[in-house]
C-alpha cells in the first residue's frame, strides 16, 4: 500500500480522510466519520471506519466497499484507521497487480 494523500475532512464529522493505492494498484479513500451529531443510544454505535474503490482523480466510481465497521468508542475508530494503514493490503487480503507477459510470436507458435 502506498499512502498518496491525507485529505482534510469534508464535512465536521469527518475526522480522517485518507487516499491510499493497494498493491493491485487500485485506488482506495479510507473514511473515519462520527455518523450523528447527537450522542445515540447506547446500543447504537456513532462512528464509522470505511474502504471506497476510487478513481485515479480519487472520486467514487465504483460501488465497491470492501469494508465497513462501525464502533461505540472514537479513539477506537480513530486507532483502526491507524492499524488499516499499517497493514492495508494484508488486513482486505488484496492480491499483487497481475502483471501482462508478452510472448513473442515465435514462442507463442512452438514449431
Amino acid at each position: 500500500m502506498k499512502l498518496l494523500e491525507e485529505l482534510a475532512p469534508d464535512f465536521d464529522r469527518q475526522l480522517k480522510h485518507t487516499w491510499v493505492k493497494g498493491r493491485d494498484e487500485k485506488g482506495y479513500k479510507i473514511l473515519t466519520l462520527q455518523l450523528y451529531d447527537f450522542q445515540p443510544p447506547p446500543e447504537f454505535p456513532n462512528w464509522e471506519v470505511s474502504v471506497v474503490e476510487v478513481d485515479e482523480r480519487g472520486k467514487i466510481r465504483t460501488l465497491v466497499q470492501p469494508l465497513l465497521k462501525r464502533f461505540f468508542d472514537r479513539k477506537v475508530a480513530l486507532d483502526f484507521h491507524q492499524t488499516l494503514l499499517e497493514t492495508f493490503d494484508e488486513f482486505l487480503k488484496i492480491p499483487e497487480a497481475k502483471k501482462e507477459e508478452h510472448k513473442k510470436p515465435a514462442e507463442a507458435g512452438g514449431h
